[in-house]
């Protein structure tokens, strides 16, 4: 009558379980078991989020329990993820990697610092090796530094002489680095120092001249006597009026006066055609001998038997002859006028007669005295001698040639008109 729990041995009233279940609190929660979703989980009655036997504790306070909670102790991180618990997996730069796992976290093109740090592509634009942060010639793949003659160009010395081709006017001549004067492959050198380049000057070893001119290298063009002929083509180079010697020489014109084929250096008788050398009477006068006697008529004594006299020798008395001052065997009288061509054609001599006017032509050293019974004082012509007299007035020179011995003798006499009259 006083148990409550009559089919319960263990009970005699219900308790906090009732009748047939013991009010056991197996983890002395203070909660029977029966009551106690976790009886043996002294902290808990109830699986709650974590299950019995394990604690709901939320530690780092984000909402999800420890148990469910990977980083429990990452209020930001419920699991590991890329980077872990308590590193944030955030990617800062989007570039599909983690800060913790991109050394570049700022650089979305980066997640390694490369060759040329983050920030910076680790790109090769001219494909040389070296990354354009360290290639100061990017777009050359032949260089890595401008070095002399910057990137694009080649540092070659084609010519070996020291300079680089691209400050090397003259690449390929290694005795140049710029054209000069003459140009490339072609020396500048003025061997006789005359100011012109030898590749300008036609005569490199004569510094007088540049231009062979008329006389060629190394003989000058001077013409000395200024007659338009150089030196070189001058055989009388001091002469202005000739180029060659000629007849007569340089410094003596080849002049022929009087146009008989010889001329005057040559010449004894330079105005006269008939006569080279004066001969035995003298230039102007043929050296006749009319009688073929040796004696030339010019100083052939008067003939014999002429009482008026040969007045100019030429072997016809002055009677008879038709120029008695001027010798003319032949007594030519072409127009028969009786005064005879010699005599006519100078002007002067009137021919025959004891009337006749005095002759204008005398022999050398007298003139015509006017006397003598035909007009004249026997000769024709005197020397002035005070001394004679009146009947001795003039002297006739004649010249008398003989030849001896193979030389020539000149005798000159005197005779005066008076006696050679009275000796006729």
């Amino acid at each position: 009558c006083k148990d409550d729990c009559p089919e319960d041995v263990a009970k005699t009233a219900p308790g906090a379980c009732g009748c047939g279940v013991a009010d056991t609190d197996s983890d002395g929660d203070g909660a029977p078991n029966c009551h106690d979703n976790c009886p043996e989980d002294s902290s808990k009655i109830e699986a709650g989020i974590c299950g019995c036997g394990v604690s709901d504790t939320d530690s780092d306070g984000d909402g999800t329990a420890n148990c469910n909670d990977n980083c429990p102790d990452d209020s930001y991180k419920t699991e590991a993820g890329v980077c872990g618990c308590g590193v944030a997996d955030t990617d800062s730069d989007g570039d599909g990697t983690s800060d913790c796992d991109d050394n570049c976290p700022n650089d979305p093109d980066k997640i390694g610092s490369g060759v040329c740090g983050c920030g910076e592509a680790d790109t090769d634009s001219d494909g040389d090796g070296v990354a354009n942060c360290d290639d100061e010639c990017p777009r050359d793949p032949a260089k890595t530094s401008p070095d002399i003659c910057g990137c694009g160009n080649s540092d070659f010395d084609s010519d070996g002489d020291g300079i680089a081709d691209c400050n090397d006017g003259c690449s390929e001549d290694s005795g140049k680095t710029s054209p000069g004067i003459c140009g490339c492959g072609h020396s500048d050198a003025d061997t006789d120092g005359d100011g012109t380049a030898n590749c300008n000057d036609g005569c490199s070893n004569d510094a007088s001249k540049v231009e062979p001119g008329i006389c060629g290298c190394g003989q000058p063009d001077t013409d000395t006597d200024g007659d338009g002929a150089a030196n070189c083509n001058d055989d009388c180079p001091e002469d202005a009026q000739k180029t060659s010697p000629g007849i007569c020489g340089c410094g003596t014109l080849d002049t022929d006066t009087d146009e008989d084929g010889t001329p005057n250096c040559n010449d004894g008788c330079v105005t006269d055609p008939n006569k080279t050398e004066p001969g035995v009477c003298g230039c102007e006068v043929a050296d006749t001998d009319a009688d073929a006697n040796g004696i030339a008529d010019c100083i052939q004594p008067p003939p014999t038997g002429c009482e008026d006299g040969d007045s100019d020798g030429d072997g016809i008395c002055d009677g008879q002859d038709n120029c008695r001052n001027s010798p003319n065997s032949d007594q030519a009288d072409s127009d028969q006028n009786g005064t005879g061509d010699a005599c006519q054609e100078k002007g002067g001599d009137s021919g025959v007669g004891p009337t006749g006017p005095t002759p204008p032509r005398c022999l050398q050293g007298s003139r015509d005295t006017g006397t003598g019974s035909n007009g004249c004082d026997g000769w024709g012509c005197s020397l002035s001698d005070a001394g004679e007299g009146p009947g001795l007035r003039g002297f006739l020179t004649t010249s008398l040639m003989v030849l001896f011995s193979g030389a020539w003798i000149v005798y000159l006499r005197r005779v005066p008109s008076k006696v050679r009259r009275s000796r006729r």
